[in-house]
């Protein structure tokens, strides 16, 4: 299935879309989702540094954009790096031991997939700031997010489990 087949599939059943993902991981594959999902994510600020940069013209738009580039390109993945390597080690000293690659693949799969409710997310900040559907909607991206972090992670240890 298509990449963007695969993020609608994880909407409706999120457990089976990694299962089939970890099937074919790879570090380049891990590492090739997370930086396409940090990239959207980076796309997503765009109107809300519009916004922001329109309202206060003390900060340029390409001033904020760099810095938002900075954060979510170069950055982000490291610290998403280093989440997983937190999670895997949690995993480990519960007596829970799992792949990494398969590990890093799921979640940074989770986080690909949560992406197109944070470019809706950006959007509604863009042009509505800080109003109530900007909220609304960031409060459905932390629960989705949290939704398909854990079910790759359940689908690590089911993984590792069979194994």
């Amino acid at each position: 299935m298509s990449i963007v087949g695969d993020i609608f599939a994880t909407y409706r059943s999120p457990r089976r879309v990694m299962a089939r993902r970890l099937s074919a991981a790879s570090e380049a594959t891990a590492l090739m989702t997370l930086m396409a999902a940090c990239g959207l994510v980076f796309v997503a600020q765009w109107p809300l540094m519009a916004r922001l940069a329109h309202l206060d013209p003390s900060v340029t738009l390409e001033q904020r954009i760099g810095a938002v580039l900075l954060g979510w390109v170069f950055f982000a993945p490291l610290v998403f790096y280093a989440l997983t390597g937190l999670i895997w080690l949690v995993l480990r000293v519960a007596g829970r031991p799992v792949s990494g690659l398969a590990l890093r693949s799921s979640v940074f799969w989770a986080l690909l997939a949560a992406t197109p409710v944070w470019l809706l997310y950006g959007l509604a900040q863009g042009l509505a700031g800080a109003a109530v559907a900007a909220q609304v909607i960031g409060i459905l991206l932390l629960l989705i997010l949290f939704t398909f972090v854990i079910s790759a992670v359940s689908s690590v240890l089911t993984k590792s489990a069979s194994e």
